[in-house]
């Protein structure tokens, strides 16, 4: 069997499992694929075996986790004040290069499209209350590949997602007002006068970098949020839940949570 026909039948077998872009990349830099496709049939028992194959590839993958500093003290003076429209978007795309098509095409975390219809990623999203399959379902329909994924469990908020670029990222996470957390970066480096002067973040943002802001949900615990990023590529941001046992969340201000935890 080809080369070419061993990782045609390996993409295939992982779509069911909906691995994001960039791990599936990174699994099949590996080419580790060509032993899990010779020894089993690819219409049987490679989709039955593929989970414990997958894993053996991850713990051969040589990883980079970085953990990030989660901001809370951004005093930017009229950040993300230009609001970014849905027909300047478009002109912006139809004349944009492949970078610019990385960062905000298809299912990137930092597309205005990502949920189906025109959302400026610079105002925030209540992600947490939508189910990621029926948010997502019509991206996932059209045949584009989805690089981002949110769900929830007893004690955490979970979102990961690709990063775009080539691996040189330097996304940051802010946590605004114990209400919205924020995800932006550079992905073209401002030059000349301008970059002594002014903020990218204060004009025409989108020409410089990305954004997604999103709501916390009403029991996040916006002091114990985690951001990590792991080969420079995969973003993951883990924000707690706040113990019911401790307080009634539903009738406090923010003020009072923080008078919380000084008494915890």
């Amino acid at each position: 069997m080809r080369k070419d026909q061993e990782k045609e039948i390996f993409q295939l077998a992982l779509q069911p499992f909906k691995y994001s872009e960039g791990i599936c990349a990174l699994l099949l830099s590996q080419k580790c694929f060509s032993h899990t496709i010779r020894t089993n049939k690819p219409q049987t028992s490679l989709h039955h075996t593929l989970k414990s194959s997958v894993s053996l590839i991850f713990n051969s993958m040589t990883t980079t986790r970085k953990q990030l500093e989660v901001l809370t003290d951004d005093q930017t003076p009229h950040k993300w004040c230009v609001l970014l429209r849905e027909d300047v978007f478009k002109k912006f795309m139809s004349q944009g290069s492949p970078a610019v098509h990385k960062v905000f095409g298809g299912g990137s975390l930092f597309s205005p499209f990502l949920f189906g219809k025109f959302f400026d990623p610079s105002d925030a999203f209540p992600l947490w209350e939508f189910d990621a399959d029926i948010l997502l379902a019509g991206l996932r329909s059209s045949g584009q590949s989805s690089a981002v994924d949110w769900f929830q469990t007893d004690q955490d908020y979970v979102l990961k997602a690709d990063l775009p670029g080539d691996g040189k990222n330097n996304v940051q996470v802010y946590a605004e007002n114990g209400k919205v957390v924020e995800i932006s970066g550079q992905w073209k480096q401002q030059g000349g006068e301008s970059k002594s002067t002014k903020d990218w973040r204060s004009g025409n943002w989108w020409e410089h970098g990305y954004v997604r802001k999103l709501e916390l949900p009403q029991d996040a615990d916006w002091r114990r949020i985690e951001a990590s990023v792991t080969n420079d590529l995969l973003l993951e941001i883990k924000i707690h839940k706040i113990n019911p046992l401790d307080c009634d969340i539903n009738h406090l201000t923010m003020k009072d949570k923080e008078a919380v935890y000084k008494e915890e």
